[in-house]
């Protein structure tokens, strides 16, 4: 089953996306995009739509998992997270019957073997189960949740 992992973070008031595009235990493709400085917020926003769209159209993943970005202490820094999420959704939903798993830190909590709870230990273990697993933080998020939507499926 491939996997589309998505994770949305900030940094320089610009939204910063990790993608992973997971095959059952393999990375095929992981990479970091960011908001590009020269444009407004919208203009950042219909780039980041139109190169998810592209990257779902080229890619064919079977679902999207989107760890949901939980900012703390900054009202700002999540509205721009947010933001980028809504742009990626779009582009999920201009797919039809491409699925969509939203995950949490709790519940991949859940969804990991390991007895850390810390956010950092998690991801460890989730990307732990992977061939080649990306280095970036933005990256392993996303392929974290990737993971889990695939442990998830595979516990139906």
């Amino acid at each position: 089953m491939r996997v589309l992992g998505v994770h949305v973070a900030t940094r320089d008031n610009r939204y910063l996306v990790g993608f992973a595009v997971v095959d059952d235990d393999r990375v095929n493709q992981a990479f970091t995009l960011g908001g590009p400085p020269d444009e407004p917020e919208a203009g950042q926003l219909r780039e980041l739509h139109s190169r998810a769209l592209r990257l779902i159209e080229e890619k064919a993943p079977e679902l999207v998992a989107l760890r949901v970005a939980e900012i703390q202490g900054s009202a700002k820094r999540a509205a721009i997270a947010h933001r980028g999420e809504g742009a990626v959704l779009a582009a999920v939903g201009e797919t039809r019957g491409l699925g969509l798993e939203y995950w949490v830190r709790a519940s991949l909590v859940r969804a990991s073997s390991s007895s850390s709870r810390t956010s950092v230990g998690v991801v460890d273990d989730l990307c732990g189960r992977l061939q080649n697993p990306p280095n970036e933080g933005e990256q392993r998020q996303a392929a974290a949740a990737a993971v889990a939507s695939l442990l998830d499926a595979g516990a139906r």
